[in-house]
């Protein structure tokens, strides 16, 4: 019966079809604005890092700057080429958290929910429009979950070495990829599962991954830990002051207010609730294209030798299967609070707890026999999302998106700007240059051979990379992060011209000092509407050794 109702479906209620409509959907929303602004720093400072490609970098693992280096190898200065995977890997994100709420048991309406929670998000919104390393994050964790997903249901050790891949490519992309690890050695110690650690293939995982990361890892080691050093520099003078209330309030605004109800409901279902045989079965809406090339909920027990049929059933009949995927996020959370973490670091956990959260509602509608409450939800969350967009992606002009924010914040912020300045960042870099070329092309020829342009912050050392060459300018260097590590020219070098720098700052280094230029900017954030240029002669000392006393990590 459940066949034949199946093949009776037209092809668009299918579920693979609506989980592909909702990925679109999120490729969608970001199209129309996806180069509204102009470019954030990060995405200038990767542009410079895939200039320098390497198997690694001081404070990221180097998968961005190669798709950077791809980019714009490929396309030139096209910002739309430039971002476009990152909306492509959020929607495939939007399309697997659908397809594991379905593996987990999820009807229509669960992941529906799902979907609609990823893209209303605030944190995948803002992440989804701009290339940054958390933008694929989570395509990478809900794979992992997914896989993990798998070998329960099938009790099959032989998909580890998937998972391991999964792992390992995350790693390459964000050293954050270790929390997964983290919290699926807690998951397993702490169910069942832990009979996995017998395994072999658990062990082929673990080899796969460190073979993938080797690259990195060798790079480390050559290049004294730097990555480790950042990172020990950053928790002490960034993340030493986010406390646990502040981590905490943080999740709730960059998944949205909205989207509590449906994670917190995730985490209690994946502790608490009971899986029987009936509850963890697929819905029967589900095709039978899905159930052969991605294995329903239980696969087709009809094809399947009686032993292994056996086991399957007993593995849906455990009363908690998937406590693993509760312990997995609850022990990343617990970690990242006490080592006081950047807010934004759990996000890509989330995907998994939206999963559950949606089976949790959908089964509660179902118990009470209220669903009429299906399209209000959903209704009701795509409203949220819509009314919260302005805080993530340029929907609006910038000022008029401030203005918004503050009515929807009631004020709360006294400063706008601790909410817009990544987008406020996004302008105002080729009139910098316009500025800089002015001063540099002032100088006499033979000058200029013997000048370097020191900018204040690698964003504005990438912006003098990527776009100088249309303005006749050398390269940059800076004091921040890699172009630390790239250190300076070799040669004369007679005159630095200071770049965003203050005239009091230059003095430290440079016994003369002159305001060169001060452009006036429009749209940035406050300390850059007078961006000043400085003209700078006679260094203290010379600039290799200012560079060696003063590295920013």
């Amino acid at each position: 019966m459940t066949k034949i109702k199946e093949a009776s479906l037209p092809w668009y209620r299918n579920d693979l079809t609506i989980l592909a409509g909702l990925a679109l959907l999120k490729i969608m929303i970001h199209l129309p604005i996806l180069t509204r602004y102009g470019y954030h720093a990060d995405e200038l400072y990767f542009i410079a890092c895939g200039q320098h490609l390497a198997f690694g970098y001081v404070d990221h693992a180097p998968l961005v700057p190669w798709i950077a280096y791809l980019s714009t190898t490929l396309f030139g200065e096209s910002l739309f080429a430039l971002r476009i995977l990152s909306t492509l890997s959020g929607a495939a994100a939007v399309f697997f958290t659908g397809l594991l709420t379905g593996r987990l048991g999820g009807g229509r309406f669960a992941q529906v929910a799902a979907c609609a929670a990823m893209i209303i998000a605030p944190v995948y919104l803002r992440t989804g429009n701009m290339l940054c390393l958390p933008a694929f994050e989570p395509l990478f964790w809900v794979l992992g979950y997914y896989i993990l997903v798998r070998i329960i249901q099938e009790d099959n050790p032989k998909l580890w070495p998937y998972l391991g891949l999964v792992v390992g490519i995350g790693l390459m992309n964000k050293h954050s990829m270790l929390f997964f690890g983290f919290g699926l050695a807690v998951g397993l110690l702490l169910t069942p599962l832990r009979k996995h650690f017998k395994s072999p293939y658990l062990y082929a995982a673990g080899g796969i991954v460190l073979l993938i990361f080797l690259p990195n890892l060798i790079w480390q080691i050559n290049n004294d830990w730097l990555t480790f050093k950042f990172m020990v520099n950053l928790k002490t003078r960034v993340m030493s002051g986010i406390s646990a209330l502040q981590f905490l309030a943080g999740q709730l605004l960059y998944l949205h207010p909205f989207n509590a109800v449906l994670w917190i409901s995730g985490l209690l279902f994946f502790f608490f609730s009971k899986q029987t045989g009936d509850d963890a079965a697929p819905s029967p809406e589900k095709n039978e294209t899905k159930q052969k090339f991605f294995g329903g909920a239980g696969g087709d027990f009809s094809k399947k030798p009686p032993a292994r049929r056996r086991q399957e059933k007993n593995n849906l009949k455990a009363k908690h299967p998937y406590r693993i995927l509760g312990w997995l996020w609850l022990s990343v959370f617990i970690l990242l609070v006490v080592t006081k973490s950047k807010i934004y670091y759990l996000a890509p956990a989330y995907t998994v707890l939206l999963a559950g959260g949606g089976i949790a509602v959908e089964r509660w509608l179902r118990r009470r026999n209220k669903k009429w409450l299906k399209p209000a939800i959903i209704t009701l969350l795509f409203l949220g999302g819509t009314a919260m967009a302005p805080l993530s992606v340029p929907l609006m002009d910038i000022d008029t998106t401030e203005k918004y924010i503050h009515k929807v914040t009631f004020g709360a912020f006294k400063n706008i700007y601790e909410l817009t300045r990544d987008l406020r960042g996004m302008f105002g870099w080729k009139e910098r240059l316009a500025g800089l070329a002015k001063v540099y092309h002032s100088l006499p020829a033979e000058e200029q051979q013997r000048t370097v342009i020191w900018a204040a912050g690698y964003g504005n050392a990438g912006a003098v990379d990527y776009f100088g060459g249309a303005y006749g300018l050398p390269k940059a260097v800076a004091l921040g992060m890699n172009y630390w590590l790239w250190g300076v020219p070799e040669g004369p070098i007679d005159t630095v011209i200071g770049m965003g720098f203050k005239k009091e700052t230059m003095e430290i280094f440079f016994n003369k000092v002159e305001l060169a230029a001060e452009i006036e900017l429009e749209n940035v954030n406050p300390w850059w509407r007078k961006f000043p240029i400085t003209l700078c002669r006679e260094p203290k000392d010379p600039l290799p050794e200012i560079w060696k006393r003063n590295r920013p990590f």
